[in-house]
């Protein structure tokens, strides 16, 4: 969560053991109204009883997420809202060793903080309900209808987000250089870079120099006499010139950068599929949840998402829909969740039992 700017550190950033969780005054980055709520102790109290006072003495910034978020504003108001979970969920055994684990708590943590979002709007939630087995995170029931949870935290391979690196790389340096050496307003230039291209050139230093001095002579050609169109640059390697109401060259991509369809198969092949399975193991139907920070996620792949629920009915055949849950805390609205769901139209009839779930948050309902 945290890439917060320096103004939100604070100064006394790791507690001093559980004391410090009883202290208003490591807590004065929440609303002085909200600490002092029944809420505030209720999470204080669930937090004391899950992180020793050895644990939490133990803290610096890179030992666990915890000592990460506890320097930075957004991080105490995401351990407040993990103290509320805790004290309404009736977290299932092994949660505790979960959270303590530090390759596993922020995973643990934004399951948790879904069961928050669950907890205060639905009649009955049970954790873990196939603890035996491998079966969804959560039993619910909005209203009437039993319904299953499943929730994921989707995180980017180390090699896609050496790729995405790079190609943010590329597009500085040719922006670098096209406002230095060329003069063409009215223009815009859109790089394309083929994926195999760009994972070459994540091994090789060499390679990359190669690959932007490439765009470089390329587009330096072209501003002796500029044309629209697409324009070879190399094998893998290419790119689109466009008239635009711009004041100056504008450059954009590489476009493999979001690529949808690449961030799509990697969710449908590695978290729906696990969890469609996770799904069948409960025996009811229900819904995937994606839990992670930032909302890009329901704009850029959403449709495309669900568009691949829809081509493989018999492997999801468990998944009424998907939710994206944002785990950004809102620093207006700290105990308010956000979330969209993505609803299979033969599942229509459930919609309004859903609205309820609007009593833990903000909750938008489309159908595909």
């Amino acid at each position: 969560m945290l890439s917060s700017p320096a103004s939100n550190i604070e100064r006394r950033p790791f507690p001093n053991g559980v004391g410090d969780l009883y202290n208003d005054a490591w807590w004065g980055v929440l609303p002085a109204a909200l600490r002092s709520t029944p809420w505030a102790w209720r999470s204080r109290k669930a937090l004391a009883k899950t992180f020793s006072n050895d644990f939490l003495i133990e803290q610096t910034f890179v030992s666990h997420p915890i000592g990460y978020q506890s320097v930075f504003r957004y991080g105490r108001w995401a351990m407040f809202r993990l103290g509320l979970a805790l004290s309404i969920v009736n977290a299932a055994k092994g949660t505790q060793s979960r959270l303590l684990a530090q390759n596993l708590y922020e995973a643990c943590a934004n399951e948790l903080d879904f069961g928050l979002f669950l907890g205060v709007s639905c009649v009955e939630i049970v954790h873990e309900p196939k603890a035996l087995t491998s079966g969804p995170d959560y039993f619910a029931k909005p209203r009437a209808t039993n319904l299953a949870w499943e929730v994921k935290h989707p995180t980017q391979s180390k090699h896609f987000q050496l790729r995405e690196q790079l190609a943010s790389r590329i597009s500085t340096g040719v922006s670098t250089f096209v406002n230095a050496a060329i003069k063409a307003p009215a223009w815009s230039l859109e790089l394309l870079v083929q994926d195999r291209r760009l994972a070459e050139a994540t091994e090789d230093m060499a390679s990359e120099r190669d690959l932007l001095a490439a765009f470089q002579r390329s587009i330096l050609r072209w501003a002796k006499r500029p044309t629209p169109g697409r324009f070879a640059v190399a094998p893998g390697l290419a790119f689109v010139a466009r008239r635009t109401p711009t004041a100056s060259l504008a450059v954009g991509g590489p476009a493999f950068v979001g690529d949808t369809q690449v961030e799509v198969d990697r969710l449908v092949n590695v978290q729906l599929s696990k969890a469609a399975s996770q799904l069948d193991e409960g025996g009811i139907p229900g819904f995937i949840v994606l839990a992670r920070e930032g909302s890009g996620l329901a704009g850029n792949y959403a449709t495309t998402l669900v568009g691949s629920l829809r081509n493989q009915p018999k492997k999801f055949e468990s998944v009424l829909g998907v939710m994206l849950y944002e785990t950004e805390v809102d620093e207006r609205h700290m105990l308010v969740s956000r979330a969209r769901l993505y609803m299979r139209s033969e599942a229509r009839s459930l919609a309004r039992e859903l609205l309820v779930l609007q009593r833990g948050g903000k909750l938008g309902i489309s159908f595909f």
